[in-house]
């Protein structure tokens, strides 16, 4: 089996030669990369393809590369979901009592942003539904307030902490 290598800088399209244990060569790996990416070899399951010519594994890595560099996005996420309006996230916020400091919080948003989500001039991110959903439970909405927390830094915290 070949060993892993660093991320490419350059495009890889390349053969390696599998030996058996007498050093005779029994076929070619095709590795294949672009650059930042680190190297891949062609699969077959779970296991490197072995090619029985150089040729052949020149080609398939060739093939992997070129479509990989020509692979486009299969969908447009916001075409396919929904997206709540600002009644909704204020109903639903209201329900489970978050108000905008703490929605700012919990979703890593700026507080004028999260007042443009409550009156529907902003899209609240998808996450929102199930969030919501799940914070209907208290335990799980006080572990999203404590885990917020624990991320964020408030440069107003360390104004007030002044050495002098």
């Amino acid at each position: 089996m070949p060993k892993p290598m660093t991320p490419a800088t350059f495009y890889v399209a390349n053969t390696i030669r599998h030996q058996n244990i007498l050093r005779e060569t029994v076929g070619w790996f095709a590795q294949w990369a672009a650059p930042g990416m680190q190297p891949r070899y062609i699969m077959d399951g779970a296991t490197e393809k072995i090619f029985p010519t150089e040729e052949e594994a020149l080609q398939a890595a060739r093939a992997c590369l070129f479509d990989a560099l020509n692979s486009r996005k299969r969908s447009s996420w916001k075409a396919e979901r929904e997206f709540m309006g600002g009644n909704e996230l204020s109903r639903l916020c209201g329900e489970i009592g978050i108000g905008p400091a703490d929605f700012a919080l919990i979703f890593g948003s700026r507080h004028d942003r999260v007042l443009d989500m409550f009156s529907g001039s902003r899209e609240p991110p998808f996450s929102v539904w199930w969030a919501l959903e799940l914070f209907k439970t208290p335990s799980l909405l006080d572990k999203a307030k404590k885990i917020a927390r624990e991320h964020t830094r408030d440069p107003r915290d360390e104004e007030n902490h002044d050495v002098g």
